[in-house]
Protein backbone atom coordinates (compact mmCIF):
# COMPACT_ATOMS: atom_id res chain seq x y z
CA UNK A 1 0.00 0.00 0.00
CA UNK A 2 2.87 2.37 0.81
CA UNK A 3 4.35 1.69 -2.63
CA UNK A 4 1.02 2.72 -4.19
CA UNK A 5 1.04 6.05 -2.37
CA UNK A 6 4.69 6.68 -3.25
CA UNK A 7 3.90 6.02 -6.91
CA UNK A 8 0.88 8.31 -6.82
CA UNK A 9 2.89 11.02 -5.05
CA UNK A 10 5.67 10.76 -7.62
CA UNK A 11 3.23 10.94 -10.52
CA UNK A 12 1.36 13.84 -8.94
CA UNK A 13 4.57 15.78 -8.45
CA UNK A 14 5.65 15.03 -12.00
CA UNK A 15 2.31 16.22 -13.37
CA UNK A 16 2.47 19.33 -11.19
CA UNK A 17 5.92 20.22 -12.48
CA UNK A 18 4.79 19.47 -16.03
CA UNK A 19 1.81 21.82 -15.64
CA UNK A 20 3.59 24.72 -13.91
CA UNK A 21 4.27 26.74 -17.03
CA UNK A 22 1.97 29.49 -18.21
CA UNK A 23 2.61 28.69 -21.84
CA UNK A 24 2.05 25.44 -23.65
CA UNK A 25 5.23 23.41 -23.44
CA UNK A 26 6.68 21.51 -26.35
CA UNK A 27 8.74 19.38 -23.99
CA UNK A 28 7.93 15.71 -24.38
CA UNK A 29 7.76 13.44 -21.37
CA UNK A 30 10.03 10.39 -21.62
CA UNK A 31 7.83 7.34 -22.00
CA UNK A 32 7.95 3.56 -22.07
CA UNK A 33 6.68 2.93 -25.59
CA UNK A 34 8.36 2.48 -28.92
CA UNK A 35 5.18 3.47 -30.76
CA UNK A 36 5.31 7.05 -32.01
CA UNK A 37 1.51 7.07 -32.29
CA UNK A 38 1.02 5.93 -28.67
CA UNK A 39 3.63 8.47 -27.53
CA UNK A 40 1.81 11.28 -29.37
CA UNK A 41 -1.50 10.22 -27.83
CA UNK A 42 0.07 10.38 -24.36
CA UNK A 43 1.47 13.85 -25.04
CA UNK A 44 -1.96 15.01 -26.26
CA UNK A 45 -3.58 13.49 -23.18
CA UNK A 46 -1.19 15.35 -20.90
CA UNK A 47 -2.04 18.63 -22.64
CA UNK A 48 -5.77 17.94 -22.34
CA UNK A 49 -5.36 17.00 -18.68
CA UNK A 50 -3.57 20.29 -18.02
CA UNK A 51 -6.63 22.23 -19.21
CA UNK A 52 -9.09 20.06 -17.25
CA UNK A 53 -10.38 18.05 -20.22
CA UNK A 54 -10.11 14.79 -18.30
CA UNK A 55 -12.61 12.77 -20.29
CA UNK A 56 -10.85 13.57 -23.58
CA UNK A 57 -7.46 12.91 -21.97
CA UNK A 58 -8.62 9.51 -20.75
CA UNK A 59 -9.89 8.62 -24.24
CA UNK A 60 -6.46 9.43 -25.70
CA UNK A 61 -4.74 7.25 -23.10
CA UNK A 62 -7.11 4.36 -23.75
CA UNK A 63 -6.29 4.62 -27.47
CA UNK A 64 -2.58 4.65 -26.60
CA UNK A 65 -2.83 1.39 -24.66
CA UNK A 66 -4.85 -0.15 -27.48
CA UNK A 67 -1.87 0.54 -29.73
CA UNK A 68 0.75 -0.56 -27.19
CA UNK A 69 -0.64 -2.82 -24.47
CA UNK A 70 2.73 -2.71 -22.68
CA UNK A 71 2.72 1.09 -22.28
CA UNK A 72 3.24 1.16 -18.51
CA UNK A 73 3.38 4.92 -18.11
CA UNK A 74 -0.01 5.32 -19.81
CA UNK A 75 -1.51 2.80 -17.37
CA UNK A 76 0.04 4.68 -14.44
CA UNK A 77 -1.44 7.98 -15.62
CA UNK A 78 -4.81 6.31 -16.21
CA UNK A 79 -4.79 5.06 -12.61
CA UNK A 80 -4.80 8.66 -11.32
CA UNK A 81 -8.03 9.89 -12.93
CA UNK A 82 -10.60 10.87 -10.33
CA UNK A 83 -13.42 9.82 -12.65
CA UNK A 84 -12.35 6.16 -12.46
CA UNK A 85 -14.20 3.57 -10.49
CA UNK A 86 -12.19 1.89 -7.74
CA UNK A 87 -11.93 -1.21 -9.93
CA UNK A 88 -10.60 0.80 -12.88
CA UNK A 89 -8.01 2.53 -10.72
CA UNK A 90 -6.82 -0.77 -9.25
CA UNK A 91 -6.73 -2.45 -12.67
CA UNK A 92 -4.69 0.32 -14.30
CA UNK A 93 -2.32 0.54 -11.33
CA UNK A 94 -1.73 -3.22 -11.15
CA UNK A 95 -1.10 -3.34 -14.91
CA UNK A 96 1.41 -0.49 -14.63
CA UNK A 97 3.22 -2.29 -11.82
CA UNK A 98 3.28 -5.55 -13.76
CA UNK A 99 5.06 -3.78 -16.64
CA UNK A 100 7.69 -2.16 -14.43
CA UNK A 101 11.16 -3.17 -15.63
Amino acid sequence: MLRFFKSILYLTLMLFVYNCGTKVSNTKIPVSTKSAVADNLLQEAMQLNSISKWHEAKEKLLKAIEIDENFGFAYMVLSTFGTNTVTETDTYYEKALSLKD
